[in-house]
């Protein structure tokens, strides 16, 4: 490109150089023909006249010549800015695209790790509900043994039905608002027992 330009820098310099001497030389016949109109010589300068035509006709061939270079040499340039620009505008879309795409593949990846930590912390969430229930479970099993057992001591005894039907109210067929009854009469009996041992201590 720039030796596009520096050929029409060239070429102008040429047609300026050439239309100046265009016109000197106009210029130094139009002397001539007010000398020769002076003098009254007319054969003589009709033919410096005709020269000068001749000479003119000439130099504006080689001016249009110069034009016509110049023509291709500034069209040629276009082409090549043209080209040129639509080179760069072509590597700014497919920059584009580029980061458009590797846009959507960051979503298209940030979206599954958020849907695999949902998952996760579902999983984990679920897992930590079973443990707490079947904990809770176990709690419940344990403090109705405890139950049982200090019942059965708190009533000195019993035998296989008693003991059938006790665990028939605890687990098979609970009833919590009799377990409720018992716990109440068993808290109500140990602490009878120990103001009794606190009694017989001072005493």
């Amino acid at each position: 490109m720039r030796k596009n330009v520096n050929v029409v820098a060239v070429l102008f310099e040429e047609i300026n150089t050439l239309l100046k001497t265009i016109d000197r030389k106009i210029d130094n016949q139009h002397q001539k023909l007010e000398d020769a109109a002076t003098k009254a010589d007319l054969p003589s300068e009709k033919i410096a006249i005709e020269k000068t035509f001749l000479l003119t006709s000439r130099n504006l061939s080689v001016l249009d010549q110069k034009l016509n270079q110049l023509s291709v040499s500034v069209q040629e340039s276009e082409d090549q800015i043209r080209s040129g620009f639509e080179s760069v505008l072509s590597t700014l879309r497919d920059q584009e695209n580029e980061r458009i795409a590797r846009h959507k593949r960051q979503l298209k990846l940030k979206s599954r790790n958020v849907i695999m930590a949902f998952v996760f912390l579902f999983l984990l969430f679920t897992v930590s509900l079973i443990g707490n229930i079947y904990q809770r479970n176990e709690l419940t099993r344990m403090s109705d043994n405890d139950l049982k057992y200090r019942y059965i001591k708190m009533v000195g005894g019993i035998n296989a039905e008693e003991l059938s039907k006790l665990e028939d109210m605890f687990h098979i067929n609970k009833d919590k608002e009799l377990i409720r009854e018992i716990r109440a009469e068993v808290k109500k009996f140990e602490r009878d027992k120990q103001e009794q041992i606190k009694d017989l201590e001072r005493k």
